[in-house]
């Protein structure tokens, strides 16, 4: 028997695995211990073939297996050669995302790792290092030499000192993780009250043979309550469940409440956050085959779970479900094949859903790919919803502070009560705008906006998708208006503004710049809470600030800065944020949201405001068809980084292919921090053709980029 390994040892070749042979019966996903140079390293079986591949180099046996349980169901295994295919990366690049941190025969359930306990709780000791140990054993109770490492950042020479002194002592196993697994086996889990409406939505989902795309505009509470329902229900029939948020701050949330509902013993968190020792341990509760609930982010649909009945993929149109790392998957698309490969429930849900998912959903029910259900919450009459045409508004010198912005909040700090300022952009980003026909100067080769900068005190106008520059014109190229007005604004600009027009405030900045570590958002939500800010402006983060229930104003300050960013999906993702706004302050008693824009009438603002998705949803679909986008097309960025030869070279190679091939080319050149990034945009029905006839040595590839 002739296998394929990917050996745990980094090497400059075997990326897609290198051939032994072995007389045993061994299944892919299983753990060997093989020779590589004159090393013996662990390596994950990928393949598994009877005849021997066709090699001039002499295959050698392996020296032991170390697991003949798969580490890795086949469910899991295919989901992975499907992703090496998909996303053109090494098995090796592929399996990194699969597999904690080797080494990995600990993530054998046979071999679990020590634990290390405090054996004298009163204790002298005069070293810092030692002294952070004994503290973090007094909390944790129990913790492995690698947990303990990790969060003390002392050496193994301090924890091995203690241990000698008596202090400290070595245990085979977790004794909190023990009692757990027992009483896992002993309950199940708690009974949750829903409306007959979620019960009819629950037996809906579980009955339907394709994936569910859900358009629910429920409060997050509310969400998590669905989600802990039905995987309540699956785990009492014996059956895993993947509950997935698009960042850290919603999983961790989310798993407080699903624990608090169905019991803590029952749910497990999982994220990039979570340290090796940590995901090792998930891994080998795994492997025993007892059903779980996991709650995580997009690193959490790699568990090897053996029964895996539901994949829920919250806030599906969110952009963090891509990887911007090799491999760059698609947690979506992966989690969809995956299901497919478990034969598990798949649950895809947003308030505002992405348009790629929408047209597998809209449509013939024999021809789409994912059910349809859409559901709204209800809304608060006494919540009021502005929309403020900037290009008529009257402003003072507080650009863009229009009157009834200034009353609303000044009404509110009045009140003791808080509001929200949403900015599109940090910086200074800024369009072309005509303030008669309300159209935006558009690239002629990309149909996207020019950007406005200024170089050497002139305006220009710069096309971001080919990095030509032009001079700005005197009248509109539509309507010939010499109205022409470069609009945007910064955060930092607004919030001297906003200090200058609410003197006596608390005020706040939250974008990338002010937002240091991981919690400082969450930081400023809890402020927020006790009434230490009035004021919290920004960019993207701002907006997980309006569950707070002291927030009853938000306000965005120009909606239509986003509609001239140099983005296809740019209009998408202001009507998400723009409906998210609108959402909040409607389910609030008094809630008040002004939305001010230089185009009232464009389908992304207009639409939002009044909750009219499926008039956004039909002539977004057709301007997408029309302009060639995705998802009527495909797109694949290929990146060069620093050698501008090669990204010539390959430019020039796949001009020349595509008229063959029927596909638009781009080339794009990027300075940001000091490396210049050459991206090369493939565009059209079947780019993918072209990747097998171009040069792509040294070339990083990313298949169905989202920005």
């Amino acid at each position: 028997m002739f296998l394929s390994v990917v050996t745990a040892e980094h090497s400059s070749f075997g990326s897609e695995g290198l051939t032994y042979q072995t007389d045993e019966q061994i299944m892919p996903g299983s753990l060997v211990m093989v020779p590589l140079r004159k090393q013996e390293v662990e390596g994950m079986v990928i393949s598994v073939q009877s005849e021997k591949p066709d090699t001039s180099f002499e295959v050698k046996s392996i020296i032991r297996v170390i697991s003949k349980k798969p580490i890795l169901p086949p469910a899991l295994l295919k989901t992975l050669q499907w992703l090496r295919g998909y996303y053109c990366c090494s098995a090796r690049q592929a399996l990194q995302i699969f597999l904690p941190a080797p080494p990995w025969h600990l993530l054998n359930e046979h071999e679990p790792e020590p634990v290390f306990t405090l054996a004298k709780s009163d204790v002298a000791v005069r070293g810092k290092k030692q002294l952070e140990i004994i503290e973090f054993l007094r909390v944790r109770d129990a913790a492995t030499q690698e947990e303990i490492l990790e969060e003390t950042g002392a050496s193994s020479t301090t924890l091995k000192t203690l241990i000698e002194k008596k202090i400290i002592a070595k245990q085979a196993c977790h004794p909190e993780r023990s009692r757990r697994a027992d009483h896992h086996n002993k309950t199940i889990p708690l009974s949750i009250v829903l409306s007959d409406e979620d019960i009819n939505l629950i037996t809906s989902i579980k009955n339907e043979k394709k994936p569910t795309l859900l358009v629910d505009g429920r409060s997050e509470e509310d969400r998590n309550k669905l989600f802990a329902a039905m995987a309540s229900d699956f785990l009492k029939n014996q059956k895993s469940s993947l509950i997935l948020f698009p960042n850290i701050h919603a999983a961790i949330e989310a798993n407080r409440q699903i624990a608090e509902l169905i019991g803590s013993e029952h749910v497990q968190v999982l994220h990039s956050g979570t340290g090796q020792a940590g995901r090792r341990e998930l891994y080998r509760q795994a492997q025993s085959g007892k059903p779980m609930i996991i709650v995580g982010t997009r690193t959490a649909l790699f568990i090897p779970l053996s029964s895996l009945g539901l994949i829920v993929i919250a806030d599906e149109h969110e952009w963090t479900w891509k990887s911007d790392q090799t491999p760059k998957y698609h947690a979506r698309l992966t989690a969809e094949i995956l299901a497919k490969q478990s034969n598990a429930k798949l649950l895809l849900t947003s308030p505002t859903p992405s348009l790629d998912s929408l047209k597998h959903a809209l449509g013939d029910e024999t021809s789409t790919r994912y059910k349809l259900i859409k559901q709204h919450a209800d809304q608060c009459q006494q919540s009021r919803i502005q929309l403020i045409d900037l290009a008529t508004a009257q402003f003072g010198q507080h650009y863009p502070f229009t009157q009834p912005l200034v009353d609303a909040v000044t009404e509110r700090i009045a009140r003791n009560e808080a509001s929200i300022l949403f900015l599109n952009r940090r910086g200074t980003a800024t369009s072309l705008l005509c303030l008669d026909c309300r159209e935006t100067t558009l690239s002629p080769a990309s149909n996207l906006p020019l950007r406005v900068i200024t170089r050497n005190g002139k305006p220009l106008l710069i096309d971001e998708a080919t990095g030509e520059r032009s001079e700005v014109p005197a009248e509109c190229p539509k309507c010939h208006s010499p109205q022409l007005k470069a609009v945007g604004a910064g955060t930092e600009r607004v919030e001297a503004d906003a200090r200058i027009l609410f003197p006596n405030a608390r005020i706040a900045r939250a974008d990338a710049d002010t937002l240091d570590h991981p919690g400082a958002m969450e930081e400023l939500i809890g402020k927020i809470a006790s009434g230490d800010i009035d004021i919290l402006l920004g960019t993207q983060p701002v907006l997980r600030a309006l569950r707070c229930p002291r927030v009853t104003f938000a306000a965005i300050l120009v909606a239509d800065v986003g509609l001239s960013v140099p983005d296809f999906r740019a209009g998408e993702r202001v009507f998400a944020t723009v409906s998210s706004v609108v959402r909040h302050m409607q389910r609030k008693v008094g809630g008040h949201a002004i939305v001010q824009t230089y185009r009232p009438e464009a389908p992304e603002i207009r639409c939002a405001v009044t909750g009219s998705e499926s008039d956004y949803w039909e002539s977004e679909l057709k301007l997408r068809r029309e302009a060639g986008y995705p998802p009527f097309t495909q797109m694949i960025e290929l990146l060069v980084r620093k050698d501008r030869a090669k990204a010539l070279a390959l430019f020039k190679r796949a001009k020349e292919l595509a008229e063959q091939f029927d596909a638009k080319i781009q080339l794009k050149e990027e300075q940001r921090d000091g490396l210049t990034t050459f991206r090369i945009t493939l565009r059209g029905e079947h780019p993918r053709m072209l990747l097998n006839a171009l040069p792509l040595g040294g070339v990083s590839v990313d298949i169905d980029p989202v920005e």
